[in-house]
């Protein structure tokens, strides 16, 4: 328990040192804070949840990978807009949006609607047989490339 509880301190810290490090590069490049906190917070975010399905799927856990995928950012959002949501006494009035959308909160609102119903549209499209579809896909691709491989061989003869 002590390790675990120290580990999760170390991390803090190094988060918040970091989080530093982008602001004085944000600073460096002329960028402004925002911008570099939403880019290189989402890269970093983006290669945390990466290397943790790259792992589960080389353990053989695929269908779980392809889950962590879909329900990893939507959990993200729903706790990291929840919670102030549900804290914030200010959220009913009049204007109450500016501190939740911020200076590039409606193209985030866009790309995050277009990423789901990407999703949305693909799984209903698919029947929700992700997986069994991609491979009837390439089955489909490699039998189509054997039997244009077969006719080059032929014409050639």
């Amino acid at each position: 328990m002590l390790s675990a509880c120290s580990s999760v301190v170390l991390i803090v810290v190094c988060v918040g040192e970091i989080e530093i490090l982008t602001s004085i590069v944000g600073v460096a490049c002329n960028l402004s804070e925002t911008f570099v906190d939403i880019t290189i917070g989402s890269l970093t975010n983006a290669l945390i949840d990466l290397m943790a399905n790259f792992n589960l799927a080389m353990q053989g856990y695929e269908k779980m990978v392809f889950a962590a995928i879909c329900a990893g950012p939507f959990f993200s959002i729903v706790v990291g807009l929840g919670i102030p949501f549900l804290f914030n006494a200010h959220v009913r009035k009049k204007g109450s949006s500016d501190w939740l959308y911020g200076e590039y909160g409606d193209n985030c609102y866009i790309f995050i609607m277009l990423a789901i119903w990407t999703q949305l549209w693909w799984c209903l499209s698919l029947n929700f047989h992700s997986r069994r579809s991609q491979q009837q896909q390439q089955r489909s691709s490699s039998s189509s490339r054997l039997s244009i491989g077969a006719k080059e061989e032929y014409s050639t003869l």
